[in-house]
């Protein structure tokens, strides 16, 4: 008959850091919606704010993240609210595009490019 020694704060540690984590993605999820609702309203553009973090959007942001640091993320953001072609403007593209649009992984590529 072996003992096993069980530390019983192991899970709760690991469960608190899992939520600090949890809690802290939350909190820039937030952070990017809160200065993306900020500057579609500072710029003008057509692209209309969000106003529900889906798990869809959290996913996409997740994936964005991995890639691009917090600079590059700001950058690509203002460069799609500044787009002519994002914001519906050109022969292209008459309606603006929306938030999920931008977030999905290509069209975040082009607008941190500069080339939408």
């Amino acid at each position: 008959n072996t003992n096993i020694v069980c530390d019983t704060n192991y899970s709760k540690k690991t469960k608190t850091k899992r939520e600090e984590l949890l809690k802290n993605e939350e909190e820039w999820f937030l952070k990017v919606l809160h200065w993306f609702n900020d500057m579609v309203t500072y710029t003008g553009s057509s692209i209309r704010p969000v106003r529900f973090l889906s798990d869809k959007r959290r996913e996409a942001l997740r994936l964005i993240r991995k890639e691009y640091n917090g600079e590059q993320i700001r950058t690509a953001l203002d460069n799609a609210l500044h787009s002519p072609y994002a914001n519906g403007k050109t022969k292209q593209r008459k309606t603006p595009a929306d938030f999920d649009w931008i977030i999905r992984f290509d069209n975040f590529t082009r607008a941190f490019e500069g080339s939408l």
